[in-house]
């Protein structure tokens, strides 16, 4: 099997790692000179690809010469007109992926599109996304599920693990609000493990909802994992209404009967 990675970052790298391991021959991309080399030393395929809403610079071709591509490749954060530079640079792509008669597709979509309602959400929940990133990753799923080529759209929640640990993403902040809301965490290895789940069983043309099982409140989940990491506490208001999504993950788990490493955001404080 050859699969090719767009983005061999935090995510991207690791995924590529775990892919070789399995048997995969791997294209992975960056967008940077220097880490061509350490691709190629992971028995990674390098390439140096870039995309703009105008134009895409590299090997896109022969990196399209695959029978999997996987698409790592979120909207920037602090990009300016976010909602209609992403969807644009995608449509190029996806212009190219066509005439590349390529077969599969897997895009790293987030939970994010769902926004916030206070309620438990599913695959079949309709999406409501309020910030421009999630507004821009929705446009892309409803482009790529208008074409022939087989997709399927993973909704990652927020991902921790290793150097992103999350005591630090709250400590020492006063006057938080949304104590009681659950979180909606992901450890990065079950989210490799689920995307290579994917490819291997071919759930194609499908969303999957990645999410840990367990929801503890804000409150407990950042308060412990502070304290853990010897941090400042974070301080919420009293009284919080409850607010905030739950993401189920029941169809991921089904589907493909996957099991979590870290099925408790609380183990991935120290992971």
């Amino acid at each position: 099997m050859r699969c090719s990675i767009l983005g061999c970052g935090w995510l991207g790298l690791p995924l590529a790692n775990y892919l070789v391991q399995q048997g995969v021959s791997v294209k992975g991309s960056s967008t940077r000179d220097e880490k061509l080399e350490f691709l190629a030393e992971q028995n990674i395929d390098p390439y140096k690809i870039c995309l703009y809403p105008d134009r895409i610079e590299g090997n896109l071709d022969d990196f399209l010469d695959t029978d999997v591509l996987i698409l790592n490749f979120p909207p920037g954060r602090r990009s300016q007109d976010v909602t209609a530079t992403f969807p644009e640079t995608m449509s190029r792509l996806i212009d190219r992926i066509e005439a590349a008669n390529l077969k599969r597709v897997l895009f790293i979509s987030s939970t994010s599109v769902y926004g916030n309602p206070p309620e438990k959400v599913t695959e079949e929940s309709p999406p409501s996304p309020p910030m421009e990133g999630s507004r821009a990753l929705l446009t892309v799923e409803e482009m790529l599920g208008r074409h022939e080529f087989e997709t399927t759209i993973l909704r990652i929640s927020g991902l921790v693990g290793y150097n992103r640990k999350p005591g630090r993403f709250l400590a020492g902040r006063r006057d938080l609000s949304a104590g009681d809301a659950p979180v909606n965490l992901l450890h990065r290895d079950d989210c490799v493990r689920a995307i290579w789940e994917i490819i291997r069983q071919e759930k194609w043309n499908d969303t999957f909802n990645v999410c840990a099982d367990q929801h503890p409140t804000r409150r407990e989940f950042y308060t412990y994992a502070a304290q853990t990491q010897g941090l400042p506490l974070p301080h919420f208001l009293p009284n919080s209404a409850h607010g905030g999504k739950w993401v189920s993950n029941d169809k991921l788990k089904h589907l493909l009967n996957f099991e979590f490493v870290y099925p408790d955001p609380f183990q991935m404080v120290e992971a």
